[in-house]
């Protein structure tokens, strides 16, 4: 059997870099080396939960359409699920181990034709195998019922993008990454990686993608607060369900300023090539079309694109919460419906973790799709969600939901709503509050 590149690498990476010798300087790479298992930017020692909840749910969108062939749209739909997970990041003497788990299971007495259930688990591991070198493994695996406001179960770091799924329809992905960094010297850091994934959609309908991404990077520490860098991508997407596959070559230089103990800029830019090729519908000519008796045919075509790719970002830590605000110009694999696309996002997020009683967090975000090789219009789409969890004391703790998403096209009568509000007791030993963001 042929071994994609990304198998290829993660053979061979370990057995190259073996040879390397120890070095005697600090490791500059280790700062935000492994955000799993953290919260509001700090590390959580291992905290289990188990919950009931009450929940109502409105706008959710089945992939079916009734017998008026509009699309079907559920009235609200009331409740309980019951849920378990996992969470916290452990430091060895030279490693660290984070871990990230969440699923429930979801009962509406009302329509239980749509009761189901979510899963997502996240690992990693970092291993520091010298002062000079790190490695970063990763593994990522859910699957989900709901793409709407309430299946936001697949972490921000996965290759499925929970919060652009157009249907209520089970997805589930599968995603490996590994990460070699190395210090050349004091300042000067370089690393090389990547990662492999697949996405499969219940619906035949909807397209699942397989792909893998190839990267390699070096960065360097003008002083302690301030880094500059520059990286290369290479990224591939097949889509098995419909003809087309797209390679990318991607291009970006990137800054980091820290300003005192509790502000960080992010800055990056740079460019994107990329060649998409799959099968469209093109209309005949009416002459042709009465002749052969058909109206349209199935052709290939083939795009090339040259884009801007960039992103912002700032945040604010505090002793116990953290602020975040996001700009983000990048390409994406879709989601089932637009195949390869440039997605554009930008957001805010606030994060509060206490050390007795109570954690909440706040996500606005607003993003749009843009299809680089179908003929669609582009998609928008709002979400925010405030959620907040107080300790009750004697392990338990009560929570609250509230979170809606808007969704259109910029021609299409699509408009839709959808929300979840909940009320949840959860059980977790402990004094410190459950925290799920």
């Amino acid at each position: 059997m042929t071994k994609s590149p990304f198998t290829i690498l993660c053979l061979l990476c370990p057995l190259a870099l073996a040879q390397t010798s120890p070095f005697g300087g600090p490791n500059l790479l280790s700062r935000g080396t492994g955000t799993t298992g953290q919260r509001s930017g700090k590390d959580v020692d291992l905290k289990y939960f188990v919950n009931a909840s009450g929940i109502r749910d409105t706008g959710l969108t089945p992939y079916s359409v009734g017998s008026d062939g509009q699309l079907v749209r559920l009235g609200a739909l009331t409740g309980v699920e019951m849920g378990a997970g996992a969470y916290g990041r452990h430091n060895f003497r030279r490693s660290a181990l984070g871990l990230d788990y969440y699923g429930n299971f979801r009962h509406y007495p009302g329509a239980s034709n749509f009761d189901g259930t979510n899963q997502g688990l996240t690992l990693e591991y970092t291993y520091q195998k010298s002062r000079r070198m790190l490695f970063d493994m990763s593994l990522g695996a859910g699957t989900q019922s709901f793409g709407t406001t309430i299946g936001l179960i697949a972490g921000a770091d996965t290759v499925l993008d929970s919060s652009s799924l157009l249907f209520d329809n089970r997805t589930s992905y599968l995603q490996t990454t590994m990460t070699m960094r190395y210090a050349l010297s004091n300042r000067t850091s370089i690393s090389m990686g990547g990662n492999e994934y697949s996405v499969h959609r219940q619906s035949s309908a909807l397209v699942g993608v397989r792909g893998y991404a190839l990267q390699g990077s070096i960065s360097h520490a003008l002083s302690r607060t301030t880094v500059i860098g520059a990286a290369y991508q290479h990224m591939h997407y097949d889509f098995p369900r419909a003809f087309g596959e797209t390679d990318i070559n991607a291009y970006q230089g990137s800054f980091s300023q820290d300003f005192g103990r509790w502000w960080t800029l992010g800055l990056s830019a740079g460019v994107f090539a990329a060649q998409v090729q799959g099968v469209e519908n093109t209309a005949l000519d009416p002459t042709i079309a009465q002749l052969l008796g058909i109206s349209t045919i199935r052709t290939i075509f083939y795009k090339e694109n040259l884009m801007p790719i960039g992103n912002v970002s700032l945040s604010r830590h505090f002793r116990r919460a953290e602020l975040n605000g996001t700009y983000n110009r990048a390409i994406t694999p879709g989601n089932g419906v637009y195949l390869t696309s440039r997605q554009e996002s930008y957001g805010a997020s606030y994060s509060y973790t206490g050390i007795r009683r109570l954690s909440l967090s706040v996500t606005a975000v607003n993003s749009n799709l843009e299809s680089l090789g179908q003929t669609l219009q582009t998609y928008n789409q709002r979400f925010g969600s405030v959620n907040f969890n107080y300790n009750i004391g004697a392990g338990f703790n009560i929570a609250g939901t509230y979170s809606r998403r808007f969704q259109d096209f910029q021609t299409s009568a699509f408009p839709r709503d959808s929300s979840r509000t909940s009320f949840s007791i959860y059980f977790s030993p402990g004094t410190i509050p459950v925290s799920l963001h």
